[in-house]
């Protein structure tokens, strides 16, 4: 990304460009298999255990607006 920044947003006043990554996000739209909120949705609509891949995993998980709010102003 720095290399990008710096070939095409070198000019004294070029647009800022910034890289931000955000992890363990949750939010609506995502159905796809092995995800968290969907595959809980998915046994309590069947009738069916929550299977739990990792029951001893301590992860910190954030709304997917958490995230987009400390990007977008």
């Amino acid at each position: 990304m720095d290399s990008y920044r710096r070939s095409f947003f070198n000019a004294p006043k070029a647009a800022r460009v910034v890289s931000a990554r955000s992890g363990n996000v949750i939010g609506g739209g995502d159905w796809s298999e092995d995800r968290l909120v969907p595959d809980c949705v998915r046994a309590v609509g069947s009738g069916t255990p929550v299977l739990l891949r990792y029951p001893d995993s301590v992860r910190p998980w954030q709304h997917v607006l958490d995230a987009l709010s400390g990007i977008c102003y």
